[in-house]
């Protein structure tokens, strides 16, 4: 009895893995032009660090890793992140992700 409880339970778990596997990858990449919406508070079509740094967020992130994640995507080096500069970020980062599959 207790040998079919334990074998239940540990099949039970292995398809709960492989279930939260299959979600995790069949997630949609975030929308470029949703998340620019969400940071150009003052709607000026480019998003400076301040917007940036001020964005709700779901857990506190560092203000130096914030404005190490800034610089990456102000792709001009402007102060100021741009629809086009956000959109070719995103899509390094889904490239990189697929390249490590």
């Amino acid at each position: 009895m207790m040998t079919t409880v334990i074998k239940t339970s540990l099949c039970f778990a292995a398809l709960m893995l492989c279930t939260s596997i299959g979600f995790a990858q069949d997630r949609k990449s975030p929308d470029p032009e949703k998340a620019f919406n969400r940071f150009d508070k003052n709607k000026d079509a480019a998003v400076t660090f301040e917007e940036f740094k001020n964005v709700k967020r779901k857990n506190d992130v560092a203000e130096d890793v914030l404005k190490k994640r800034f610089d990456r995507m102000d792709a001009d080096k402007d102060g100021s992140i741009v629809l086009e500069e956000l959109k070719a970020h995103f899509d390094k980062v889904a490239a990189r992700k697929a390249k490590n599959k």
